[in-house]
């Protein structure tokens, strides 16, 4: 199974400072690490230069900072590797870590490569791969040691190669290594040149230019980036990337681009005809593991359990790609939703697998019927139908029975932390963090059992987050009535720390993979924020016109056509970004000239014979709105005379005026295409409407 969500994303702190350096105007300092363009100071410093910091790095004019080369040393000297700080410079790590389990880990790669480089440098490709390393492989020591002793020497050189080291470990999770077949899958020993990739990219070219001239930009890239990394499979991603781009712009811009009309068979919008769910399958959602091949997957734990467990479940499904869509009905979904949904249900669909929806009601205080109810008309609305309606309730029991299997390993424990206590990065240590597994076990079943107020209480996690929080919160007591549930249970459990919690009681993990939200720029995409405008009164309600929730854009009359479209062309990434409200625009407008119903009629009617229409033809009368727009001018700047022996166009027709007697025009034999040849030009179209009199 592959659970797929979106992530919410943390707002980077932004501080202005302004520079006792004449030559500085401010800097700016990310707390932290996104891909973020730099951008000029505010208008007020825009006169004088300008430097940028992220974590550690410093470099005026961010635009024109020197690209460091694999020869470039990383100067380490007054490093103290015993350090945090040192051990992040070592590896050439800007941001801070606060996972203690991480630093420890990197702490023994960094000792073990200074002891195999004999006291040498670590350079900076050297010190990406080491890191990569030490935050992707989640396997034993000896094999970690394995990695490292292949980046100091030279035989894991870039990223391709390492991924494929650590895709044959994650493959071989048992057992010893096989040295010459890890080397051969490894491209150890390949050596692959600039000049080799561009000559690449050149033939790939020649050989997909048909295509690449009726694809979008971004999909001529991408299509031609797999082709040649499929050729060449330990080239550095980067340098094809670059070689790629360099040469698809020359030779885009040697040659010009076909007319529309005759390009039309190839598009990528025919393509999305014919497989409308195959756009899912693109970038990030290619490196998707098959089913039964969870531990294929970055960060995936493997325990002496899993690979029967993954045997068992391929058994139970069939091996059937199952994704599932959990959001909490604590609001209307918005745009953002619309995202996840169509990236779900898509996916599975594009594989034939089956999606479920998962409703999340963990938190009584804020779930109500009416979310639920209205969660599944939206899903319905834009074109899905889940294969089942599931609830995170129906699981109640079961969880419960997990979280007591949990503290009966030693993975668990009850605390009585308050809430201030526990909130931040680095809350204080737990006092009962070593209480007795007894002691435990009677106060979770009090918890249960109602016996202490709210806030008394909680059931934590023996673990560090990645993101280095001590013991998460598992279960914490709530006294409100549950949509589903009613006043069965006052206990209610966390979505914390899924990997872990999986691993430790050794069952099925599912692989979670997070992107991006999808948010549109002067809008608000938070259901929390949303809900406190209905209460402040600002807005109506759910589907007020202003807000960007379904319920409110399908009350505006946007068609979920147009949703699905816009969401599928925004794409699925793990960067944050966002985008204007005319891009979406734009796919409503094309959705409604496509499907609109539009009829025509001739208020003063001006009766005209056709002297030579062969009754063998039918005068064809087409209103789509993709053939004839309208533009909002002047009436007066369309008004032409059309004298004897004019050539005018009959709407997808051209007839010719043969008399100035009465209204007769000549039927051209030649109109069988609807588009007008292309010798002529035409300033006025007539338009008409069939009618037939009655013997």
């Amino acid at each position: 199974m592959l659970l797929l969500k979106a992530l919410r994303p943390r707002a980077p702190s932004l501080t202005w400072q302004r520079s006792l350096d004449p030559h500085v105007a401010a800097s700016r300092t990310y707390a932290r690490s996104y891909s973020i363009n730099a951008h000029p100071a505010p208008a007020t410093v825009l006169r004088r230069p300008f430097t940028w910091r992220q974590g550690t790095s410093t470099c005026a004019y961010p635009r024109f900072q020197r690209q460091y080369s694999s020869e470039d040393k990383l100067k380490n000297e007054d490093a103290d590797t015993g350090d945090a700080d040192g051990v992040l410079k070592v590896l050439g790590v800007k941001d801070s870590i606060q996972n203690e389990t991480l630093l420890a880990n990197m702490k023994t790669i960094v000792e073990r490569s200074t002891s195999l480089l004999g006291g040498g440098k670590i350079d900076r490709v050297m010190g990406k791969l080491l890191y990569q390393v030490a935050t992707r492989y989640k396997g034993s020591d000896a094999n970690r040691d394995v990695l490292v002793e292949y980046v100091c020497g030279g035989k894991l050189a870039n990223e391709p190669q390492l991924s494929a080291a650590l895709m044959y470990l994650k493959r071989h999770p048992v057992g010893p290594i096989d040295i010459k077949d890890f080397e051969e899958c490894c491209g150890v020993g390949a050596v692959i040149t600039p000049d080799s990739i561009t000559e690449e990219v050149k033939k790939a070219i020649g050989e997909f230019e048909k295509e690449l001239h009726a694809s979008g930009n971004k999909r001529r890239e991408q299509e031609l980036y797999y082709a040649v990394k499929k050729r060449l499979k330990w080239a550095d991603s980067r340098l094809v990337k670059e070689a790629v781009s360099r040469e698809l712009s020359t030779f885009l811009g040697a040659r010009s681009i076909p007319a529309a009309g005759k390009a039309k068979v190839v598009t990528s919008h025919t393509q999305n005809e014919q497989s409308p769910w195959a756009s899912y399958l693109v970038g990030e959602a290619r490196n998707f593991h098959k089913p039964g091949e969870n531990y294929l997957t970055d960060g995936y734990v493997v325990t002496p359990r899993t690979l029967d467990l993954l045997k068992r479940h391929l058994e139970e499904t069939g091996g059937k790609v199952i994704t599932r869509f959990p959001p909490e009905p604590n609001g209307i979904l918005h745009i953002g939703h619309a995202k996840a949904i169509n990236f779900n249900f898509g996916y599975a669909k594009a594989l034939g697998g089956i999606t479920y929806l998962r409703y999340d009601d963990t938190n009584p205080e804020t779930e109500d019927e009416r979310y639920i109810r209205e969660i599944k008309e939206m899903v319905e609305w834009l074109g899905h139908k889940p294969y089942k309606i599931t609830f995170a309730s129906d699981y109640f029991p079961q969880l419960h029975a997990y979280a007591v299997e949990l503290i009966k390993r030693g993975h668990a424990y009850v605390c009585h932390q308050g809430f201030e206590e526990l909130k931040g990065i680095k809350p204080p240590p737990s006092p009962w963090r070593d209480r007795p597994i007894e002691d435990s076990l009677k106060l979770f079943e009090s918890m249960k059992d109602g016996k202490f107020k709210e806030g008394y209480a909680t059931l934590r996690m023996k673990m560090t987050m990645e993101d280095g929080k001590q013991d998460p919160v598992a279960y914490r007591i709530k006294y409100a009535p549950h949509p589903q549930t009613g006043t069965r249970w006052c206990i209610y459990p966390t979505r914390s720390s899924y990997y872990w919690l999986c691993n430790a009681l050794d069952i099925y993990c599912p692989v979670q993979w997070e992107y991006s939200r999808l948010n549109v720029s002067y809008t608000l995409v938070s259901k929390r924020k949303i809900q406190k405008l209905i209460l402040a009164g600002i807005v109506e309600d759910w589907d007020d016109p202003r807000l960007y929730t379904l319920s409110a854009l399908r009350r505006r009359g946007y068609p979920p056509g147009a949703i699905n479209r816009f969401c599928m062309e925004a794409g699925i990434t793990v960067s944050e970004g966002a985008v204007q409200p005319e891009m979406f625009g734009h796919f409503v407008r094309e959705e409604l000239n496509r499907t609109a119903q539009r009829v025509m009629a001739v208020l003063h009617p001006l009766k005209i014979v056709l002297t030579n229409f062969p009754h063998s033809e039918y005068l064809f009368r087409s209103l789509s709105p993709l053939q004839y727009l309208f533009r909002s001018l002047s009436p007066l700047q369309y008004l032409f005379r059309v004298t004897i022996s004019t050539t005018v166009p009959l709407q997808g027709h051209y007839l010719h005026y043969s008399t100035s007697l009465g209204h007769y025009l000549h039927y051209s034999t030649s109109s069988g295409s609807l588009s007008p040849p292309l010798q002529y030009l035409f300033r006025v179209t007539i338009h008409f409407s069939i009618a037939f009199e009655q013997s």
